[in-house]
């Protein structure tokens, strides 16, 4: 089946009235210039990275296990195909053997405005993709009079297979909300963070059936956060820092938050968006992007 694609700058059935009232579309040329690496830990505290990337032009990776491999999701970096895509990989201890790498679909539509996916694996087996709804190849409109921030959608959708997705809805609305990470606490009930980018906060919401989130009032300072669940039942939450990963750690499902010494990950380049997977005896894998040496958006 041939997928199309909307390319940036294109408008249709916009009048010249409504057109000059728009804002311009996003620079997305220095994606092209992102990679996903990936570090592996024993105990899920201290990371080595690979030498290798695992992708090239592509960015906001998120990994759920799949079968004896994993189902990595990112955001597409070349021209033209904004939007998220999927790949399985499955890892040999010295490289990684990849599937297909093809874009997802929502209610069978491929769509460019949305980015940094989230999955997260259902009781029932389904994947729950929770993603940032905005505007990357489709103009937004100008904010209302006296709006500093335009609020963020962060919505989900279910799929079964990993690639075709039915749309649930919105789990939250907020000022500036992005890269979403979602984890089950052990009682019923699920945790979201989300970080607001220009501010460097983090915020975290509560749901009980992990598709509607409510803020508990928690507020972190860091980069774009990422979940875990310990063996302990405590919550660890990464982020990027300046020298690599940092991390906050939580003993009462997401209240009160404490910052842990040192870093997960030591990196001389700059590190973020990352995600991490606990294959249990096989250790933990993180995954994040960082920038391709010598590369300059085009």
């Amino acid at each position: 089946m041939a997928l199309a694609f909307a390319q940036p700058g294109t408008a249709v059935g916009f009048g010249e009235s409504l057109r000059s009232s728009l804002r311009p579309l996003p620079d997305l040329s220095q994606l092209r210039c992102h990679q996903v690496h990936v570090a592996r830990s024993d105990d899920g505290v201290t990371f080595r990275a690979d030498s290798q990337p695992v992708l090239d032009a592509a960015t906001a990776p998120d990994a759920v296990p799949d079968g004896n491999g994993l189902r990595l999701y990112v955001v597409n970096g070349e021209p033209g195909k904004h939007g998220i895509w999927t790949v399985r990989l499955e890892d040999d201890g010295a490289s990684w053997r990849r599937g297909s790498y093809e874009p997802i679909q929502i209610d069978g539509a491929v769509s460019g405005d949305i980015a940094q996916p989230d999955v997260l694996r259902l009781p029932d087996g389904r994947l729950r993709l929770y993603y940032y709804a905005g505007y990357f190849v489709t103009h937004q409109p100008k904010p209302f009079p006296g709006m500093v921030e335009r609020p963020h959608r962060i919505m989900t959708a279910v799929s079964s297979d990993g690639v075709n997705f039915t749309g649930e809805g919105r789990a939250i609305l907020l000022d500036s909300a992005e890269n979403p990470t979602v984890v089950p606490i052990g009682d019923g009930r699920y945790l979201l963070a989300v970080n607001q980018p220009k501010s460097r906060r983090i915020l975290i919401g509560i749901s009980k059936e992990s598709s509607r989130f409510v803020l508990n009032g928690a507020v972190l300072s860091g980069g774009a956060p990422e979940l875990t669940m310990l063996a302990d039942g405590s919550l660890r939450l990464l982020h990027d820092v300046p020298g690599g990963f940092g991390s906050f750690r939580s003993r009462d499902g997401g209240r009160v938050w404490e910052a842990e010494a040192g870093l997960r990950l030591t990196s001389a380049n700059p590190v973020a968006e990352p995600t991490a997977v606990n294959l249990g005896v096989a250790g933990w894998r993180l995954f994040y992007r960082a920038i391709k040496p010598g590369c300059t958006k085009s």
